[in-house]
């Protein structure tokens, strides 16, 4: 079954993994995390940005999760 296509910055990714970017950092390759958990990990999950991912080694900038064309 293929997962459901996130519609809205709000939406959680499946897998809590970022849908339409690659899921590692390009810089270092390690895994991206949410934003909003790296800077608070007691976020309450209706209050989580699931399009806005980072590198926890990097800290480098914030990574959008959004479907092509959508930059």
């Amino acid at each position: 079954m293929k997962p459901i296509e996130p519609r809205r910055p709000s939406d959680p990714r499946p897998g809590n993994k970022p849908y339409y970017i690659k899921e590692a950092c390009p810089q270092c390759g390690v895994p991206l995390v949410l934003v909003d958990k790296a800077e608070n990990p007691r976020t309450p999950e209706d209050k989580i940005w699931h399009d806005e991912w980072m590198c926890p080694d990097c800290r480098d900038g914030v990574y959008m999760d959004w479907p092509p064309g959508k930059h």
